[in-house]
């Protein structure tokens, strides 16, 4: 009887940790990338859009609580969520159990200087399925161009980059980060560099007033001439 219990427990044992690594590898891997990028040369804005997908077939997850960082060059500020796209609200035909998806809205809060944290929560429901063939999109974000001369960058922040990148499942466990496809581009070409502010003007003499100014000199010329010939009659008659 005692064989039978000890023989049960290391089968159980044995079934637990063969279930164990495939349990915790099934939580999915997330790709992140930045697309759609426009820039608005009359607004002076970049605008781009944060799409997220499976890895690959297997890794596929429900989306849950994330929060997405990423970082942007000096010659770039004031980051605006524009638009949420197909990870937000209400979303009734969610794969699960409950039938539906709701994710509050979307959120900048935590963002600080050049770092921003981009917040989805999922709010109820079973959070929206994310494939390993399309990139689901979850928000449309701009930024204001301060210098067009310099190149713009954005970066995603992986893990092991403080504050690190969170995407976590419906059931609140952490999904493992696989590819991030940042941004890159020099926009000095895309739109043609604001102009520099003009030259105060300094005054000129124009042609006219060469030839008044040219006139009234002779005239103190020819002036002084004749004074210093009466100064000189007025000697010779002393003498």
């Amino acid at each position: 009887m005692l064989y039978q219990k000890l023989a049960l427990s290391s089968l159980c044992l044995v079934i637990f940790l063969f279930i164990l690594p495939q349990w915790s590898t099934a939580q999915g891997v997330y790709d992140l990338q930045f697309a759609n990028v426009v820039v608005d040369c009359e607004a002076e804005t970049l605008c781009f859009d944060i799409e997220v997908k499976a890895n690959a077939p297997g890794t596929e997850f429900l989306f849950g609580i994330s929060n997405i960082r990423f970082s942007f060059s000096r010659n770039l500020d004031n980051p605006v969520i524009l638009q949420e796209l197909d990870v937000s609200g209400f979303i009734p035909t969610s794969t699960g159990p409950s039938g539906f998806s709701l994710y509050s809205a979307h959120n900048l809060t935590g963002s600080l200087d050049t770092v921003v944290s981009y917040n989805i929560e999922l709010s109820g429901g079973d959070g929206e399925l994310i494939g390993a063939t399309d990139y689901v999109g979850i928000g449309r974000v701009c930024l204001d161009i301060v210098d067009f001369s310099e190149p713009v960058e954005i970066f995603f922040h992986p893990q092991n980059l403080f504050p690190g990148t969170f995407v976590g499942n419906s059931n609140f466990m952490v999904v493992e980060e696989g590819t991030f496809t940042n941004y890159e581009q020099d926009i000095s070409f895309v739109c043609d560099a604001p102009p520099p502010p003009p030259a105060e003007e300094v005054p000129t003499v124009g042609e006219w007033g060469l030839m008044i100014l040219t006139l009234l000199m002779l005239i103190v010329a020819v002036a002084g001439i004749r004074s210093r010939r009466g100064t000189a009659s007025e000697v010779s008659e002393f003498v």
